[in-house]
């Protein structure tokens, strides 16, 4: 399943700063550099390469637009 046009226009593109931006919103997400969303990207490394997996593209959410709840 690809990203519809409106997620795509929103920066909600697949990638673990979308998962962080479904949880955490306004808290972590849409407000530019925020030293949490480094830190959870830091364990997310962590855990993938444990796994042995790949990171993904699109880490962060610093410039994401939130969800909204309409």
């Amino acid at each position: 399943m690809s990203p519809s046009t409106s997620d795509t226009l929103t920066s909600r593109v697949p990638g673990y700063g979308l998962i962080t931006n479904i949880f955490n919103g306004g808290l972590e997400c849409g407000h530019g550099f925020d030293n949490r969303v480094v830190d959870r990207i830091g364990f997310y490394k962590r855990y993938c390469d444990l796994l042995g997996v790949s990171y993904g593209n699109n880490l962060d959410c610093y410039n994401r637009k939130l969800f909204t709840s309409s």
